[in-house]
Formats: C-alpha cells, structure tokens, sequence
C-alpha cells in the first residue's frame, strides 16, 4: 500500500476524531479514488481499504439523510469485505461488524426491524481473529444497536436484555461506554413505568459520565436523553437546555440528521408551555425539515406533537389528520396500536364537537348534521376498537413483569375503556359485552413460558418465536352462538397490525 494513502488513512482518523464522519468523507473519498485506480484492485490492501472507507462514507451519508447513498456505501462494502474473509484475511472481520451496524440501522430507519435484528445477529456471529482494539467497543455498539431495534418492535424486555449485555461488556472493556449504556437502560425503565429504576440510572450515568471524556456524538446523545426526560417530567425549561447543548454537539460533528431529530421535541416544549400557536407552527417545520434531513422516527414525532397541539387547539379533525400522516411513517405493530390510540382520541373528540354543533344548531340541518355527527362516531368506533384488541393482544404476549404491567396500565387499559365508551354512545350493547368478556377471558389465561415444544407454530401473535401454545388469547363468550359481535374488528386487527387478536379457540363461559 502507497505511504501517501496511508497518510491519507491517519488524516481521516484525525478527521473523524475532530469532527465525525462528516469531516472524514473528504479524505474516505480520496482513498477511495486512489484504491479503485490500483491495477491490482483485487490485492487485500485495496479490498480492505475499499470497505474500511466506504464505511465511513456510508455514515457521512446517514448522518445527512442521504439514505440511498448510505445503502449504496454499505453494500459496496459488503462486497468487498467478503472479498476479503475469502482470502483468509482477518481485517475482514472487523469491517463486516461495523457494515453489518450500518446497514440495520438503515433498515430500521426504513421500518424493517426483521431486516436490522437478522443484521445485528449476524454481526455477533463475527469473531475477531486479530485482536482488533476497536473490537470491545464495535460489541458495546452492537448490543445497544439490538436493543434499541426490539425497544423499536417494543420488546422491552429482550431490549434491556442487550443493553444490560452491553453494559456488561462496557464495564469490563470500555468504562467511557458505561455512562451511555446506563441512559439506554433507563430509557427503556422509563417506558416500562419503572419510574425510581430510571431515576437511578440517570444519577449513575451522570455520576460516571463526569469521569471520562465524552466525544460529541455522546454529549448530543446525553443531552438528548436528558430533555426527553426533563419533557416527561414536565420541565420545560430543563428541556430546552438540554436540546440546546445536544444541537450544538450534533452540529460538532455534522450530524444533521440528528439535530433534526430534536425539532420535534422543541414543539412540545411550547406545548409545555401552553403555546398552542407556537407548538402548531414548530411541529410542522420540526416534520419539514426532518422529511428533508431523512429523520423519519423525528417526523413521526412531529406529527405526533403537531396532532397533539392541534386536538388542544380544539381541532379534532385536524389533529386527526396529523395523526394520520404519522401512522403513514410506522410499520412496527407497538407503534401503530400507540398511534391509533391518539388517532381514537382525536376522532372521538371529532364526535363530541359536531354533536354539540348540532344541539347548538350550529352546523348543517337536522339530517345532514345528524348523519354526519353519526359517521363521526362510527369513525371513532371503527378505529378504537380494533386498536383495543390488539393492544390487549400485545399485552397477552409480553412476559410477566413491569413491562407488560405498564403497557396494561398505559395503552391497553385506556384503549379499551375508550373502546367502550365509544360502543356505548353508539347503543351497540352486543359488541360491549364481547370485548368484556374477551379482555376478561385474556386476563386470566396466561401465556405459557416458551421452550417446550416448537414456539415458532404457536400462531400469528406479536410474541412468535417467544411463547408456546398460545400466542394470542381465546375468544371467551358467555352465549352459545359461533358468530361474534366483534368478528369485524378482530378482522382489522389483522389487516392493520399484521397479526391475530385472538386465536380460533372457544371457550364457553356461559
């Protein structure tokens, strides 16, 4: 290999310790230019050197939105790292680790948490037969990179399963990690409602991140996390601090992507605020400018905030429609049900405005204001409850503890009272008493523990692969008629959430 390359390898080093990927590109182009004019762009040198930059480039390219281009980064470095391993070279290795990260968190970005779990597995299937020092590091990464794609999938407890592996491995190898594995454990705490556990492990994170230095990408991370939680507390002011401190450290290091990522949470600062006007107007840039950087989890956040400001603004129906642009952008099944509770809300709120209209004389004529008023409330019926079957469904699948505890207390339980309200405004007394007794049924039927037998054929359910027998619970009925006043919604379920409400078994409980 030419010393001036090599000169150029140690520059891009330099570069991205500076400034992040952003400012190694110029340098990963450079390389990249020399190598694949080699006349013998086969030997290993050039194969490593391909994939090593191409990495870099990939990131640079993520960290600007620019998703095709990362991809295109990615595979061609793919390409040439197994070039590589096939000539019993160990740099492969390496290289194949962080590549295969890339490209799952491509994946995830994409809405393909399958694609970024199979990735993430196959990087820990890698051994490192050099040594490498970045090696314990690349592992860390790894596991939170997992963890946070099945926190995604909202499978929280496998999701504090890796970090907690990461944590491990950070503690014994890499103590400048410990202090970020400890954020993501108490992110995850948090959305489990363990409220105290989190509280602990953002004072132990604090108390460890004083002891080493931290590089911009995990200043911006901290901040981050930092003002999600002083949001969730309801301390605005906090909040804004923290945003402020993790922009300046994302810009550090030319991630734009992230610093649009936090748009969105400066619109509920506003909110906090009881700026309604202000929330409005921030959400909707917050949504233009991360479709425009290629942040699509901020997008959906925007959204989220924008229908949130909007229903406060007394505007159902255009809070309705944000929540719909958000739904749009999600795949996982846990986010749909999480936005289709918001979506209920929002329609049903739809209802309550143009029933009073109509007692006020308001809008429209007896007739057409009483069919619309009644085509409103079937609106909020028709999503609410699909949305509480399979938020009960979910909840049946998760393991026992202060994951499925929170998910019940949190989205299940609100979604199915929502669910009967709404059925008993409309007079629909069949429909109340079958969910009744199916959210009763499911309460008491526990899933077994998976490991006997083949889980893969349990069924359908959000939790294949993790329970055995039952992955969705029963349909319990109290009358002897095989036609379920439900049968339209568990239907829905399947076609709006990819998996079954409730298996084909029976139970009479008449």
């Amino acid at each position: 290999m030419s010393d001036d390359v090599n000169a150029l390898a140690a520059r891009m080093t330099e570069a991205y310790e500076r400034g992040g990927y952003a400012a190694a590109e110029p340098y990963a182009e450079r390389i990249l230019a020399k190598v694949d004019r080699w006349y013998l762009r086969s030997h290993p040198d050039a194969l490593y050197l391909r994939a090593h930059v191409r990495h870099a480039l990939s990131q640079a390219a993520n960290d600007r939105g620019d998703h095709a281009a990362a991809r295109r980064h990615v595979a061609d470095g793919l390409k040439a790292a197994a070039a590589v391993a096939r000539l019993r070279d160990g740099r492969a290795a390496f290289e194949t680790v962080m590549l295969l990260m890339a490209r799952a968190e491509l994946h995830l970005g994409a809405g393909d948490g399958a694609a970024a779990v199979a990735d993430y597995d196959a990087a820990l299937e890698v051994d490192d037969p050099l040594g490498h020092p970045m090696w314990a590091e690349a592992q860390v990464h790894l596991r939170l990179g997992r963890g946070w794609t099945r926190q995604h999938a909202g499978e929280l407890d496998l999701a504090e399963a890796d970090v907690r592996a990461g944590l491990d491995l950070a503690s014994e190898h890499e103590p400048r990690l410990v202090s970020l594995c400890l954020d993501r454990l108490a992110m995850i705490r948090r959305l489990a409602g363990a409220t105290g556990a989190a509280e602990h492990h953002v004072l132990a994170a604090e108390a460890v991140a004083a002891t080493q230095p931290l590089d911009a990408a995990r200043r911006g991370e901290r901040a981050r996390h930092a003002a999600s939680l002083a949001l969730e507390k309801g301390d605005a002011d906090s909040a804004e601090r923290h945003l402020d401190e993790a922009e300046q450290a994302f810009g550090e290091v030319g991630n734009r992507r992230q610093a649009a990522g936090l748009a969105a949470a400066r619109a509920e600062v506003l909110r906090l605020r009881h700026d309604t006007d202000g929330a409005i107007r921030e959400a909707r840039r917050a949504a233009e400018r991360c479709r425009a950087d290629g942040e699509q989890v901020g997008e959906v956040e925007a959204f989220t905030v924008l229908g949130l400001a909007l229903d406060d603004a007394g505007r159902p129906e255009d809070a309705l429609a944000a929540h719909d642009r958000a739904r749009a952008l999600v795949t996982e099944p846990v986010e749909l049900v999480r936005v289709d509770v918001r979506r209920a809300v929002a329609a049903y709120n739809a209802f309550v405005r143009r029933a009073n209209e109509l007692r006020a004389g308001g809008t429209g004529d007896g007739a057409s204001g009483g069919t619309e008023t009644a085509a409103a409330l079937e609106r909020a019926v028709d999503i609410a409850v699909p949305c509480a079957l399979a938020a009960d469904a979910i909840r049946f699948g998760m393991p026992a503890g202060d994951f499925r505890e929170s998910w019940t207390a949190r989205v299940a339980r609100p979604v199915v009272d929502s669910a009967l309200q709404m059925l008993t405004v409309a007079g629909r007394a069949d429909e109340i008493l079958d969910l009744l007794e199916h959210v009763a049924g499911s309460a008491a039927l526990e899933p077994l523990d998976g490991g006997a037998g083949d889980a893969g054929d349990a069924g359908t359910g959000p939790g294949d692969g993790r329970l055995d027998l039952l992955a969705t619970p029963p349909r319990v009925r109290s009358m002897p008629d095989d036609d379920s006043p439900l049968e339209w919604a568990a239907r829905a379920v399947r076609d709006r959430y990819g998996f079954d409400a409730r298996s084909p078994e029976v139970v009479d409980a008449w």
